[in-house]
C-alpha cells in the first residue's frame, strides 16, 4: 500500500496567489478543504503516443507498456489491428489533491498564476512563512525523469540497433507533457496560520489564452502592499521581504505549459547522454 506524503520542515519564505481579502488571510491563514487526513498525491492517466511498429521491442526492453494500435476499417465493418503501428504508454508526473492540501511555491512569479481561473483579473499575491511541507516539486521531478529515461533508452536501442537517424524532433520525444510540470517548483501543506502570512500584494492579470495554460501578463501594485501587523515572523524574513517587495519589477509574464521547462539538450545524443 502507498504511504501517504508527509510534510517535511521547510521554514522558508513562499508565495500564493488567492484572491481572499488580506483581512480574512491574515486572521484565519490558509487551511486544506479536508483538514483531516493527509496529502494526497494523485497519479494521473498515463500519455499514450503512436510509434512505428518496428520500434516495439525497442520500448518493451526499456520497461514501457506496449499495445496495439487499432483502426477502424470500412471494409471490415469495425476496428482492426494495424500491423504498422502501435501505441505506447508512459506514466506521467502526479500532482496533490488539491482539497487535501494548501499549495504554495517558493517561484514568486509562478503564485501570479493563481487562482488558476480567466474569470478573475485580480489577486493577492500573499508572502508566508511556511514552517513544514511536502516537496511535491521533487516527486514531479522524480517520475517525469523516470517517463524521459525511459524513452531515451529505448530511442538509442533504436538508433544503435536498429541504424535509424533519430534526433529530438521524434515525435515520441515526451519532455513537453513528462515535465511541464516542473517550472511552478510546488510545495504542499495542509495549513499556514494567519500569523505566518507576512504580507500581501496586489495583482492584476490580463490573460493571454483561452485557459491559464497559455498564462498572463500581470500587473503588481507594491504602494498598496497589505502588512499584517499580526505577523509573528522572525524580524529578518520580515525586512527581507521588505526588500524584495521595493526590488521586484512591478510588470512582468507568467510562464505557460508551452514555455514551462524543457531539458537543455537540443540534439538526440545530447538526450542520450542526459539519460543515462
Amino acid at each position: 500500500m502507498e504511504r501517504p506524503p508527509t510534510e517535511q520542515p521547510v521554514g522558508r519564505i513562499c508565495f500564493r496567489g488567492d484572491s481572499r481579502e488580506p483581512d480574512e488571510i491574515f486572521r484565519d491563514g490558509f487551511s486544506s478543504r479536508r483538514p483531516d487526513g493527509a496529502i494526497r498525491f494523485r497519479h494521473v492517466a498515463p500519455e499514450r503516443r503512436t510509434i512505428p511498429a518496428a520500434h516495439a521491442s525497442a520500448f518493451e526492453r526499456s520497461g514501457t507498456t506496449v499495445l496495439p494500435k487499432f483502426e477502424y476499417s470500412r471494409d471490415a465493418g469495425r476496428s482492426v489491428e494495424d500491423p504498422t503501428r502501435r501505441v505506447i504508454e508512459y506514466p506521467l508526473p502526479g500532482d496533490v489533491d488539491n482539497d487535501t492540501a494548501v499549495c504554495v511555491t517558493p517561484r514568486f512569479v509562478m503564485a501570479t498564476l493563481f487562482p488558476p481561473d480567466i474569470a478573475v483579473a485580480d489577486t493577492w499575491i500573499y508572502v508566508a512563512h511556511v514552517q513544514s511541507a511536502f516537496n511535491t516539486h521533487a516527486q514531479q521531478v522524480a517520475e517525469g525523469l523516470r517517463a524521459v529515461k525511459k524513452e531515451m533508452q529505448a530511442r538509442l536501442r533504436v538508433a544503435v540497433e536498429q541504424g535509424e537517424a533519430v534526433d529530438a524532433r521524434w515525435p515520441e520525444f515526451l519532455e513537453d507533457s513528462a515535465l511541464w510540470p516542473l517550472y511552478a517548483q510546488e510545495l504542499a501543506t495542509k495549513a499556514v496560520g494567519g500569523r505566518d502570512v507576512v504580507a500581501a500584494i496586489p495583482c492584476r492579470r490580463v490573460w493571454s489564452g483561452r485557459d491559464w495554460t497559455f498564462g498572463a501578463r500581470y500587473t503588481l501594485y507594491p504602494e498598496r502592499t497589505r502588512w499584517n501587523d499580526g505577523a509573528r515572523v522572525p524580524r529578518e524574513l520580515v525586512q527581507a521581504v521588505r526588500t524584495f517587495v521595493a526590488a521586484e519589477p512591478t510588470t512582468g509574464t507568467t510562464p505557460s505549459r508551452a514555455s514551462g521547462f524543457h531539458p537543455s539538450f537540443k540534439t538526440f545524443q545530447d538526450a542520450s547522454e542526459f539519460s543515462s
